[in-house]
């Protein structure tokens, strides 16, 4: 197995990518929770959790733990006619 020098001036092309992928995660971590904030403001602001799922590409779950993060809660449970219609969403939406 051949050994490398991390001095390598052939991994500096690595070491590169590799920092622009962890500022592009740090710089995605933080506009998910600008996006979670807004969910949250939302919610706050009387909009229901189902139109967001209607508006985004977001499942309800999904929504549902941006809530939690941004410690929006309780939420009531889902009924099962709400989990019906989300799912005729969802399910519409994978159609087209």
């Amino acid at each position: 197995m051949a050994h490398y020098d991390s001095d390598d001036p052939r991994l500096e092309p690595v070491a590169a990518a590799l920092a622009a992928v962890k500022r592009a995660e740090k710089q995605l971590a933080a506009k998910k929770d600008q996006l979670a904030g807004a969910v949250a403001d939302a919610v706050r602001a009387g909009v229901r959790p189902s139109a967001i799922v209607k508006k985004t590409e977001y499942s309800a779950e999904s929504i549902r733990q941006m809530l939690r993060a941004k410690e929006v809660d309780p939420l009531r449970p889902p009924t099962v006619t709400s989990i019906r219609k989300l799912q005729e969403l969802q399910d519409a939406r994978d159609e087209s």
